[in-house]
């Protein structure tokens, strides 16, 4: 406790501003991760899905009324986000070719709504719960003003094109873009995203600048389940 507050008031202390951002390496790469958490976020195609979910129905020929299905679309709301996209790729790329889709006609409603639910567990609340770990108070507020900017810009972006996409590319193609975009934002995070929990931002920032100076070795618990031991060596930076 007593160097999370050492942490926050050294932080404050400096001067911060977009300057200070980009020239520190730690929040610069800090910076980098927001952005790209917040593209993916845009790129996933979350906003066009939602935002034009009873022309998506209409175009599918699904058997619910388009206007049901936004209703149970915002009920419901809020690795899975690609799955359901490529299932929905999958299914106008049928539905194109003249395949016979009655038997599942399902699937566009049970696609989107999964989707939606998986994105706001993960991909939705994420990126703006990092904002809140991954800087310093000194550069924090500059951070997540431009990062929130970049998002929407990419939001609008992404809503103005879609129909420009379904025209030219077909439906199919054109989920299975936003597939790929969710495939890439998925090995994004699994590279670039460190783990924060239980983390003071201290740790948090070595561990972006690539120092490590505490490596931890836990003692599993034996096989009679006496007691579990922990060592903590200190390392000299």
């Amino acid at each position: 406790m007593v160097r999370m507050t050492e942490s926050s008031g050294d932080s404050q202390k400096r001067k911060g501003g977009l300057g200070e951002l980009l020239s520190n390496p730690v929040t610069r790469k800090a910076f980098t991760i927001a952005l790209g958490l917040m593209m993916f976020q845009q790129l996933s195609g979350v906003n066009a899905v939602i935002f034009y979910t009873g022309q998506i129905f209409d175009l599918a020929g699904s058997s619910i009324p388009s206007v049901t299905a936004c209703i149970i679309i915002g009920v419901v709301q809020n690795s899975v986000m690609a799955l359901c996209l490529g299932v929905l790729g999958a299914y106008f790329h049928l539905l194109n070719n003249h395949y016979d889709t009655s038997d599942v006609s399902w699937v566009p409603i049970v696609s989107v709504a999964i989707f939606i639910v998986v994105f706001s567990l993960g991909f939705g609340p994420i990126p703006w719960i990092m904002l809140g770990e991954l800087f310093p108070a000194n550069v924090k507020g500059v951070a997540s003003a431009v990062a929130a900017a970049f998002s929407w810009i990419l939001s609008f972006a992404v809503t103005k094109v879609f129909q420009n996409m379904t025209s030219s590319l077909g439906e199919d193609i054109t989920f299975w873009v936003f597939t790929g975009i969710c495939v890439v934002g998925t090995v994004f995070v699994f590279v670039m995203v460190p783990e924060t929990k239980g983390k003071d931002l201290n740790e948090i920032q070595e561990e972006l600048s690539g120092k490590h100076s505490n490596v931890e070795l836990k003692v599993v618990e034996s096989v009679v389940g006496i007691k579990t031991e922990k060592i903590i060596f200190h390392l000299p930076d």
